[in-house]
C-alpha cells in the first residue's frame, strides 16, 4: 500500500488476390491480444498505424526552446468551416469537486473517500426479426469494409507528434495505453461547447504492446524501468506529478518546471546535469524518464505501509447438481490443474478453494496434511471459519494437496442432488479467507442464488416490458456493499456465469463492478461445445499481466480538469481509482472539461498506476501524453479519433439507460451523433454539402453515422422485447469493460466468406499470421444460398451455412451432405485429422477461427447457424438464426433503419 500516491485449389482472381494481399498486410499490423493458451503468434505489433483519417498532416513549427509548452499550430484550414454543438456534460456522469487540481500534498493514497462512485450501467434492446427480404445494397457499401478495417487507433495524432509542439527525441505514448476522443483541446470552453464533441480519454495502463504477452515472473517488462535509488522518486512538490519528458529544465539545470502546475522545483545535486544550447539535459537520451512517455518507476519503501502483497487466487466453485451435470466443475478443476505449472513459477503465490451449494465447503490444505480436509459450514447466516489460517496456503508448499483436491472434487460431488446456490455466503466466506492479504476471487455460478444470505427470487415472473429498467437495477444492496468491502481490502471479484435461466445478473454483477472485476458468461453451457472457451478465458484471467493492490490517479495540466470516470473500479475521494487487481485487459474512460482558459499551447496528461508486480516489487507505471490546444473550430474535427469517440459515447449511454429509461440511453447515442453533425454542418454553410453520402463527411467523421447505427443495434442498446434482463445486463457489462478495439469489433461484426477460399486464405505464413478471407459488407444482400460465412463480433463466432451449400463442403466440414439431415443444434464442426490435409477446407476453416480468437480478449464461442428451410413444414427457427442476422448491421430491422435510410435521415435532421 502507498503512503504517498495512488497512482482453394482454384486459380486466384487477380482482383481478389490484390485485396487479399492488402487484407493480409492489415492483419499483421493491427494490434491484437496474444493468448499463450491458444496462439503462438509472434509478429510484433506496430506501435503506430497509419489510418484512414491521417492523410497528410500539416506541417508544424519546431518545438520552441523558450516555452516549455509551446504554441499549438492549427491544422491547415479545410474547405469546411466551423460547427456548433451540444454540451456533452449535460448528460450526466460523475462530477468531481471544484478545485480538483488541488493535489493531496503527500496524503495517504489509501485515505478512504466519502463514499463511492458506481458508473451507470444497463440498457434495453432485443433481437430484430429480419431476413433476406430486408436486405438493401447501395453504392455507399462498396468501399466501407476496407476503409473501416484500416481505421487507425490514433487518427490524427501521428502527424503532429512527429514534429512541431511535440518535443524531439521523445518516444510518444502508445495509443493502446492512452487514446483520446479528440487528440486536441479547445482553447476555450465556448469553443468546446460549440464543437459538440465529447472530450475524454480511454486509459488501459497495463495494455500489452510487446510481441508476446508479458510474463508475470519476468522482472523486466516491455517498458523502460527507472530506479531513482537514493535520490527518491522525483516529483513536483506542489501537484505531486512525476517528472516526465514535457518538463523543462531551467536556471542552467538547477531547477525544473512542472508541466502540469507550472511550479519550479529544485534539482538535487545527485540528479544535476548541464544543459545544451537548446535547454535539454546532456544526459536526456540516457534517462528514460526524460525521453520516454511511458515508464515504470521502482517504488521505494515510503510507498508501502506493508510488504508487497503476494499473488492470491481464491476459487469459489458452484458444486450444485447443474454444475456437475453440465461439466462446469470438471472443466474448472481440469483447467486450474493444468495451470499449476505456471502459477507455481510466480513467487509466493497463495491459493484457496471454496465450494458451495446449499452449504459452504472449505478445504484445509496445510502442507503437513496427507490429504485435503473438507470443512462444512452449515450455518450460513452466521459464518464461522475454524482454523482460518489453513485455507489460504502457499501453492509451492501445498501443491500435492492442491493437485489431489482438484482431481477429487468432481467425484466428491458427482452424486449430489443439491440444486441450491448459496452464492451470497460464498462471497462472505471468500472475503474472510483472503481479507488479510487481498488478491483475486473467481466465482463460478450456475444458478440463481436461492439459499442463505442475499437469497434472490425470480423477478422476471410476470414482469412486463415496461418494467425492464427495474429488472436492470439491483434487487438489493448486498453485492454492492460487499463489492466496496472487497475493494477496501484489495480484493477483486471476477464472475464466471453459466445461466440456463434467470440468475439476476443485474444484482450480483455489482460485486465485480465495484471491486474492479469482470463478468464472463457461458449461456446454456455444455462442456463439449463450450469447454474450450471456458478453459481459454480462465487461463487468460490467471496468466495475463496483472497488478496487485493497485490505485490509479490521472492528472491534467492547467486549463483542464477531470469531470467523470467510467469503468469498473472503486473511487476513493474524488480522483483516486482503487483497482485491487488491474490487468492488461482493464480499461477506463476519463472525461475532461475546461477549468479555465488553457494558459499554454498544450495540455499535458499524466496517468500513474501504483501497484505491486506479481514478482513482488512495488512499481509506478507512468504514462504521459501531450495534446495541442487549438483555437479554430474546424481544426478540432481533424483530431477526432472515432474509436475513442464511440467508446466514450457508448459508456456515457449506460447511465441514463439505468437511471431513467432504456430509451433515454438510445436517445443520447443518436443525439450525440446528430449534434456533432449539426455543428459540423453549420461550419460548412457556405458549401452545398448535404451529408447524405459518406464522401461528404470529413475523414475523421466519415463513419460516425455507421458506428452510431451499430450502437443502436448492438445487444446492449437495441430496442427489443425478446431479450431477457440477464442477457441485457451481461451485454451492458461487456460494453462497460471493453477497450476501444474490442468494442469496435463488438459493434461492427466482421463477415468473412469461407465456402470458396482463394490462394493463401486460411493458411498461415512463415510467421504464423493467417490470411483472412476478404471481408464482405454486413448485409444479407452479400449472402448467397450456397455460401458459408463467419461472423465475428468479438464474443461469438457464427458459422452461417446456406441451405444450398455444396454437399462436398458439408461432408468435409461436418460429415453430412445436407443441412437438414440433423437437428440444427446438434451440428458441429469436425476436428482436424491426419486426413484433413494442410490445404483442405476444414484445416483452413479451423485456422481462421483460431486466428480470430487469438485477436480477441475473450474466446469467442463457435455457433453453427443453418439457414432455415423454405419448406413450410419446417417452421422451427433457432434463436441463433436471429443472433446471426443481428450481425448484419447495414440492414433494416423492425425498429431501426438500414444504413442508407439512416444516412438520409441524418441529412434531413441536421440540415
Amino acid at each position: 500500500m502507498s503512503q504517498v500516491d495512488g497512482d482453394s485449389n482454384e486459380a486466384p482472381h487477380p482482383e481478389r488476390e490484390r485485396v487479399s494481399s492488402a487484407n493480409k498486410i492489415r492483419i499483421s499490423t493491427v494490434p491484437f491480444f496474444c493468448r499463450k493458451a491458444r496462439s503462438s503468434l509472434s509478429t510484433p505489433r506496430a506501435t503506430t498505424m497509419s489510418g484512414f483519417a491521417a492523410r497528410g498532416g500539416p506541417s508544424r513549427p519546431a518545438y520552441p526552446d523558450a516555452d516549455p509548452y509551446g504554441t499549438a499550430p492549427a491544422p491547415p484550414s479545410s474547405q469546411y468551416g466551423a460547427p456548433q454543438g451540444y454540451d456533452y456534460q449535460q448528460h450526466g456522469g460523475y462530477q468531481t469537486q471544484e478545485g480538483y487540481y488541488q493535489q493531496d500534498h503527500g496524503q495517504d493514497a489509501y485515505a478512504e473517500g466519502q463514499g463511492y462512485y458506481q458508473s451507470g450501467q444497463s440498457y434495453d434492446a432485443t433481437a430484430y426479426d429480419q431476413g433476406y427480404g430486408y436486405a438493401e445494397q447501395g453504392g455507399y457499401q462498396e468501399q466501407y469494409v476496407d476503409q473501416m478495417a484500416n481505421m487507425s487507433l490514433q487518427q490524427g495524432t501521428d502527424s503532429w507528434q512527429s514534429s512541431s509542439i511535440f518535443p524531439a527525441n521523445v518516444t510518444p505514448c502508445d495509443p493502446r495505453f492512452l487514446s483520446l476522443s479528440v487528440a486536441a483541446f479547445p482553447g476555450s470552453q465556448a469553443l468546446r461547447l460549440e464543437s459538440g464533441l465529447p472530450y475524454s480519454m480511454t486509459v488501459q495502463p497495463l495494455a500489452e504492446v510487446s510481441s508476446e504477452p508479458s510474463v508475470p515472473t519476468a522482472e523486466h517488462g516491455p517498458l523502460p524501468v527507472v530506479n531513482f535509488e537514493s535520490l527518491g522518486v522525483i516529483r513536483c512538490k506542489a501537484c505531486r506529478a512525476y517528472i516526465n519528458p514535457f518538463c523543462k529544465f531551467i536556471n542552467g539545470g538547477s531547477s525544473w518546471r512542472c508541466c502540469l502546475c507550472g511550479r519550479s522545483n529544485d534539482v538535487t545535486s545527485g540528479y544535476f546535469c548541464d544543459l545544451d544550447a537548446h535547454g535539454d539535459r546532456l544526459d536526456k537520451v540516457n534517462r528514460a524518464e526524460l525521453c520516454s512517455s511511458s515508464i515504470e518507476i521502482v517504488a521505494p519503501a515510503e510507498y508501502m505501509v506493508r510488504p508487497p502483497q503476494c499473488p492470491v487466487f481464491v476459487f469459489a466453485i458452484d458444486v450444485s447438481q447443474r454444475s456437475i451435470r453440465t461439466g462446469v466443475l470438471d472443466s474448472v478443476c481440469n483447467t486450474v490443474y493444468g495451470l499449476l505449472d505456471f502459477l507455481v513459477t510466480i513467487p509466493r503465490t497463495k491459493v484457496a478453494f471454496i465450494t458451495f451449494d446449499s452449504h459452504i465447503h472449505l478445504y484445509s490444505l496445510r502442507p503437513k496434511l496427507s490429504r485435503p480436509q473438507m470443512m462444512v459450514l452449515p450455518n450460513l447466516e452466521d459464518l464461522f471459519l475454524p482454523f482460518p489460517d489453513d485455507y489460504l496456503v502457499n501453492l509451492e508448499e501445498s501443491r500435492p494437496l492442491v493437485e489431489h483436491l482438484l482431481q477429487s472434487l468432481p467425484s466428491m460431488h458427482a452424486d449430489t442432488q443439491d440444486v441450491e446456490s448459496s452464492l451470497g455466503a460464498a462471497v462472505i466466506a471468500a472475503h474472510r479467507v483472503a481479507n488479510a492479504i487481498g488478491g483475486k476471487v473467481l466465482f463460478f455460478s450456475t444458478a440463481l442464488p436461492s439459499f442463505g444470505p442475499a437469497r434472490l427470487r425470480n423477478r422476471e415472473t410476470g414482469a412486463s416490458s415496461s418494467n425492464e429498467v427495474a429488472l436492470l437495477k439491483p434487487a438489493m444492496d448486498f453485492y454492492k456493499t460487499w463489492g466496496i468491502k472487497y475493494a477496501r481490502v484489495q480484493l477483486r471479484a471476477d464472475m464466471f456465469l453459466f445461466p440456463d435461466k434467470y440468475c439476476d445478473v443485474a444484482t450480483t454483477i455489482a460485486l465485480c463492478q465495484l471491486s474492479g472485476g469482470r463478468v464472463f458468461s457461458f449461456s446454456n453451457f455444455d462442456q463439449h461445445r463450450s469447454g474450450e472457451c471456458l478453459r481459454s478465458d480462465l487461463s487468460r484471467v490467471l496468466t495475463c499481466e496483472q497488478s496487485w493492490e493497485a490505485v490509479m490517479r490521472v492528472r491534467v495540466s492547467k486549463g483542464s480538469k477531470i469531470v467523470g470516470y467510467e469503468g469498473n473500479f472503486f473511487l476513493r475521494g474524488t480522483d483516486l481509482l482503487s483497482v485491487p487487481n488491474c490487468t492488461a485487459d482493464d480499461s477506463f474512460v476519463v472525461e475532461l472539461a475546461h477549468e479555465e482558459t488553457p494558459p499554454h499551447g498544450a495540455i499535458i496528461i499524466q496517468v500513474a498506476l501504483l501497484y505491486t508486480a506479481s514478482y513482488g516489487e512495488r512499481r509506478i507505471r507512468v504514462h504521459n501524453h501531450m495534446i495541442p490546444v487549438v483555437d479554430k473550430l474546424e481544426d478540432l474535427f481533424y483530431y477526432v479519433d472515432l474509436h475513442a469517440l464511440v467508446n466514450c459515447i457508448a459508456k456515457k449511454a449506460l447511465t441514463p439507460s439505468l437511471e431513467s429509461s432504456l430509451a433515454k440511453g438510445r436517445q443520447l447515442i443518436e443525439t450525440a451523433c446528430k449534434d456533432i453533425l449539426i455543428a459540423y454542418r453549420k461550419s460548412i454553410r457556405n458549401y452545398n454539402v448535404s451529408l447524405a453520402r459518406e464522401e461528404e463527411y470529413p475523414d475523421t467523421l466519415r463513419y460516425l453515422p455507421m458506428m452510431t447505427l451499430c450502437l443502436l443495434k448492438c445487444p446492449a442498446f437495441k430496442d427489443s422485447s425478446s431479450m431477457s434482463s440477464d442477457e441485457r445486463s451481461i451485454a451492458l457489462a461487456n460494453v462497460r469493460s471493453m477497450n476501444c478495439q474490442s468494442l469496435d469489433t463488438y459493434l461492427r461484426p466482421r463477415i468473412y466468406p469461407v465456402h470458396q477460399l482463394h490462394a493463401q486464405e486460411g493458411l498461415p505464413d512463415a510467421s504464423g499470421i493467417v490470411t483472412l478471407p476478404v471481408e464482405i459488407n454486413a448485409t444479407a444482400a452479400e449472402l448467397s444460398f450456397d455460401g458459408a460465412y463467419l461472423a465475428d463480433n468479438g464474443l461469438t463466432i457464427f458459422l452461417w451455412i446456406g441451405r444450398s451449400i455444396s454437399p462436398h463442403f458439408l461432408q468435409e466440414c461436418f460429415g453430412m451432405t445436407t443441412v437438414f439431415s440433423a437437428p440444427p443444434d446438434s451440428i458441429e464442426l469436425m476436428p482436424i485429422t491426419a486426413s484433413s490435409g494442410r490445404d483442405g477446407v476444414l484445416s483452413r476453416l479451423h485456422n481462421i477461427i483460431d486466428f480470430l480468437r487469438s485477436q480477441s480478449v475473450t474466446c469467442q464461442q463457435l455457433r453453427i447457424v443453418c439457414q432455415p428451410s423454405d419448406d413450410p413444414s419446417r417452421k422451427h427457427r433457432p434463436a441463433c438464426v436471429q443472433e446471426f442476422f443481428d450481425c448484419l448491421i447495414l440492414d433494416r430491422t423492425d425498429t431501426v433503419m438500414s444504413y442508407s435510410e439512416f444516412l438520409t435521415s441524418l441529412s434531413k435532421s441536421t440540415s
